[in-house]
């Protein structure tokens, strides 16, 4: 029967008259009367034609809507989709028209349930549904042949017929291909449906399902057959596992998973084998390009998938591999004799197409990888037979051991894959890659049989298994080439597949690769969630390899990186653990990672007995040039931190010739060194000249090969924005460390955001703003102090920019407290900083007529100098030359002589030309009465020679000096 709030019925002008008034109503010239079905859209009734003679279903708007709705014009572009094609896997399409202000359709008449109902019989295989599903799949492809989107495609919108065949229906929603959906969704949208719900609560959700919505159409994006790809890949996942891979109660909420790739895992236990799952996983992509090409290829790899054998669920063991198929074709049987013939196994693996392939698209590459590819290969011949002729005497092992050889193998091919789709890489990038691949022979040892060689007994998984595997090699080694952002999106699709698998060593194995790609890639939040969890599954399952390698990132990552020093350390004491569970001596690499970390935690003295074993380790390497110049670089940037420019210079010389070495074409290593150089002759030789190519290479190099939010590219730009800043660029060294400080922010630690802001508030003072520079060095002092303690550098650094505001105002109290608060924290420090201060609580002391405690401070600080960085350096000259201004105002005669002596000869090396400034104003003040023109000679001089250096106050009292002399 009719419901009641349907249209009113009547007869259609033109019918008989004489027809019987208790008559079905009528709907065009359709009889109607069951209603089949009521929803979003409208209602459905069961119809006859009296003029064909056929049954019909006839579907119309509810009697609610305006004729003007958008329901209206969705129901006529629904009419017009479908009656464009004719396909039996979709529903048939008679008429649309209008009737009494309404609009309907008529179409055939389906009798059966829903794909959804139909799927829940428990007598269905998981073959039968994904049949029925590629069925329905057919029609699709059909309307994308026709150039039509669903977008709508769910369970629901899918009929089974009595026949048993399924139709695609509800094409309402449907759109030209590549035409955008509307903007935002009716409130039938926003309708909840209970546990099996469909629709979510939304708030200005694009039209569609969202439960079985791709995330651009989500977004509003223009549409493809993608998009209907991924509703379809939801669908069936739901239909095979009764569940969605993507749960939550808002439409936000599902597309934050999908984004990162947050699948519901199937329920337990479930008989879909985990290669179909896989299959559907790639459909499942948040981006496009990660899908399948087309919706017919993973149709037929669904067919595919069903014609052969069921298989149950598996257990993942070491033994009882099986006969693979692909690039793990072989066979382990026992009785079967070609077993141990390696160089057969290899030739199919390796032919020699593949090498003339090599030869034809990388030929400047061909020599030295067919090379290696041939040492590698006789090495894992010998070693494939040797494991074949031990078998009868050891057949426990041999299973084990030829696993670990199919391992090898799929690695040397996927790494030779690499260097043949890259013609551009280097005869370094091809060593590279070749070096990085597993040694034979490591398979005939006891550690072989482990949870890194494992497959699944099930032959189909193991074979799933290994070609995985293979894509990881490959993944590994287009990271060694510099690709590392197409080396994580990789990555990160092994390992979803790798889920869908769950079998997890291997989901270990690829989590570890994602979370060390992430972190090479700046996305730390990624690195650490992968890692953290890659570390304590390798754990669980014995895979020592991959916890070690977990955990050493880990520790760079949030002891370096990151700059949370303690939880760095103790991920290292993970490490030697994991490493000691292996057999072997941690202390080489655990060396290369602590003296990064306490060298940023400002622990210098427990960083260099770090920092030095870690070169002696590189050394005796005789080839690892690469290796030998990081160790360099960071014993250089140890020995900058220290205020020695000698010793960094040679160190900062001998790292770039081996990195140079090691790095022919460049790379993230020798930019960085570029950086840390640069830095160091502009921080302490002040030598802009030679300092400004380096940075501004270093920069440039960083926003190419790491990108313009990584954190080293905000390292160049505070070194940059330095360099503007003594430039007299006051704006464009702001905007630097300003663009720096919010890349920090995203992706750098606390030391960095602190580091940034200490720039900026020096910035900001040098350019006159004295409130901002106030609030941002009051804001590092306090939080420097709270998070790193007292005596870091940086909380001693804020006091002392704290200082030279309250010089500048003529607070004298207040800047010599300041001073001498940051001297007291800084104890002994040989570093500049300590210098700095230093001279600057002489000067307020001499200021304030405190000269006893002026010339105490001035002698000790000339010994201490003299000490540190010897007689004839830079730092020992600007001692002096504070000595001499207390002599020049307790004895002006021997004061004079001695700045005579200091200052009038000219300053070659830049360090000097600050202090001589200083100098130069002093000894102008004291011959101004007896030699006027030769005091403003003096002072000029002084003032070019600061020139953009000085600060506003600084910059006052010279012009207030020259006036006086004029």
């Amino acid at each position: 029967m009719l419901e009641s709030s349907a249209l009113d019925l009547t007869r259609r002008d033109g019918e008989s008259s004489d027809a019987d008034p208790a008559s079905p109503p009528m709907i065009g010239r359709y009889r109607v009367d069951d209603v089949l079905g009521s929803g979003g859209m409208g209602t459905a009734y069961r119809g006859w034609d009296p003029r064909l003679r056929r049954p019909v279903a006839v579907k119309v708007i509810r009697a609610s809507r305006s004729p003007r709705s958008s329901d209206r014009r969705r129901l006529f572009r629904e009419a017009q989709a479908l009656a464009a094609f004719a396909h039996p896997n979709v529903v048939a399409v008679y008429e649309v028209g209008t009737h009494e202000g309404a609009v309907f359709i008529a179409m055939e008449l389906v009798l059966g349930q829903t794909l959804r109902s139909w799927a829940k019989d428990p007598d269905r295989t998981w073959q039968d549904i994904v049949l029925m599903y590629v069925a329905a799949g057919r029609g699709l492809v059909e309307a994308h042949r026709k150039g039509i989107i669903h977008r709508d495609f769910k369970p629901a919108n899918v009929l089974v017929g009595d026949d048993g065949r399924a139709r695609v229906l509800d094409f309402g929603l449907a759109t030209a291909v590549g035409h955008a959906a509307p903007a935002t969704a009716t409130r039938d949208d926003e309708l909840a449906l209970g546990p099996d719900a469909e629709r979510l609560t939304l708030d200005g959700a694009v039209m569609g399902t969202p439960a079985y919505m791709a995330p651009e159409q989500a977004r509003g994006e223009p549409v493809t057959p993608a998009s209907d790809q991924f509703s379809f890949c939801v669908s069936l996942w739901e239909g095979l596992t009764m569940r969605r891979p993507y749960r939550g109660d808002t439409l936000q909420e599902v597309q934050r998973r999908i984004k990162k790739g947050l699948r519901t895992p199937p329920p337990e236990p479930v008989t879909v084998p985990a290669h179909v799952l896989a299959l559907l996983d790639r459909g499942l992509e948040h981006d496009v390009d990660r899908r399948w090409p087309t919706l017919p290829s993973l149709l037929d790899a669904l067919e595919a998938a069903c014609e052969s054998p069921r298989r149950a669920g598996w257990a993942w063991g070491l033994v009882g591999v099986g006969a693979l198929a692909g690039i793990a074709a072989w066979s382990i049987t026992r009785a079967d004799a070609t077993r141990c013939e390696g160089a057969k196994e290899w030739a199919e693996a390796w032919p020699s197409t593949r090498r003339d392939a090599l030869a034809d698209q990388a030929p400047a590459l061909a020599d030295v990888a067919n090379a290696a590819l041939d040492s590698y290969a006789e090495r894992w011949v010998a070693a494939h037979d040797e494991a074949c002729e031990a078998g009868a005497e050891a057949p426990a092992l041999l299973d084990v051991r030829m696993q670990c050889l199919r391992s090898t193998k799929t690695a040397a091919v996927g790494a030779a894959s690499v260097l043949t789709a890259s013609p551009a890489l280097t005869v370094e990038d091809a060593r590279s890659v070749l070096a990085g691949l597993p040694p034979p022979a490591a398979c005939l040892e006891p550690s072989a049989a482990t949870p890194a060689n494992a497959l699944p007994r099930d032959p189909r998984a193991a074979n799933a298994v290994v070609l995985l595997r293979a894509r990881l090699s490959a993944a590994r080694a287009q990271a060694t080439t510099g690709k590392t952002d197409a080396a994580y999106r990789e990555a990160v699709a092994v390992h979803q597949e790798a889920q869908s698998l769950r079998f997890v060593p291997l989901t270990v194995q690829a989590q570890t690769l994602r979370g060390l790609l992430a972190s090479r890639n700046g996305d730390l939040d990624d690195a650490q969630e992968q890692l953290t969890q890659a570390f304590w599954g390798a754990t669980d399952v014995g895979d020592e390899e991959a916890a070690t390698e977990a955990s050493i990132e880990m520790a760079w990552l949030t002891g370096y990186l990151q700059g949370r020093h303690a939880e760095g350390v103790e991920w290292v004491r993970h490490f030697e653990a994991a490493m000691r569970r292996r057999g072997r001596d941690p202390s080489g690499k655990a060396s290369q990672v602590l003296g990064p970390i306490y060298f940023d935690w400002d622990r210098l003295e427990e960083a260099r007995p770090h920092l030095e074993a870690s070169l002696q380790e590189a050394l005796r390497d005789a080839d690892d040039d690469l290796g030998v110049g990081i160790a360099q670089m960071n014993l250089g940037n140890l020995y900058y931190e220290l205020a020695q420019p000698r010793l960094a210079q040679r160190a900062f010389d001998a790292a770039r010739a081996r990195l140079t070495t090691a790095l022919p074409d460049g790379g993230p290593d020798l930019l960085l060194l570029d950086i840390n150089q640069g830095a160091m002759l502009l921080d302490l030789h002040r030598d802009a000249a030679s300092a400004r190519p380096m940075l501004a290479r270093g920069l440039a190099k960083a926003e190419r090969v790491l990108g313009a939010e990584h954190p080293t590219t905000a390292l160049a730009l505070t070194k940059v924005a330095q360099l503007r800043d003594l430039d007299g660029d006051l704006a464009s060294a702001e905007g630097m460390y300003e663009r720096a400080l919010e890349i920090y922010r995203d992706h750098g630690s606390e030391l960095d955001v602190l580091t940034a802001e200490s720039g900026l508030a020096l910035a900001y003072h040098r350019a006159g703003n004295v409130a901002a520079s106030e609030r941002l060095w009051q804001k590092v002092a306090t939080e420097a102090a709270a998070k790193l303690g007292p005596t870091h550098v940086l909380a001693c650094s804020a006091q002392y920019g704290l200082g030279r505001l309250a010089e500048g105002r003529h607070d004298l109290g207040a800047a010599t407290a300041l001073f001498e608060s940051a001297l007291s924290n800084t104890g002994e420090h040989t570093r500049a900083d300590a210098l700095n201060v230093r001279r600057a609580l002489v000067r307020t002391l001499l200021r304030d007529g405190r000269l006893e405690r002026a010339e105490a401070l001035a002698v000790s600080t000339v010994r201490w100098a003299t000490n540190a960085y010897g007689p004839d350096s830079a730092h020992a000259f600007s001692a002096e030359v504070s000595a001499a201004l207390v002599l020049a105002k307790t004895e002006p005669a021997a004061g004079r002589i001695a700045l005579r002596r200091l200052v009038l000869p000219p300053a070659i090396e830049p360090g000097r030309i600050e202090p001589r400034a200083e100098g130069l104003l002093a000894l102008a003040v004291l011959i101004r009465d007896e030699d006027r023109v030769g005091a403003l000679a003096l002072a000029e001089e002084a003032k070019r020679d600061l020139g953009p250096h000085a600060l506003p106050f600084e910059r006052r009292t010279i012009e207030r000096l020259l006036e006086s002399l004029r």
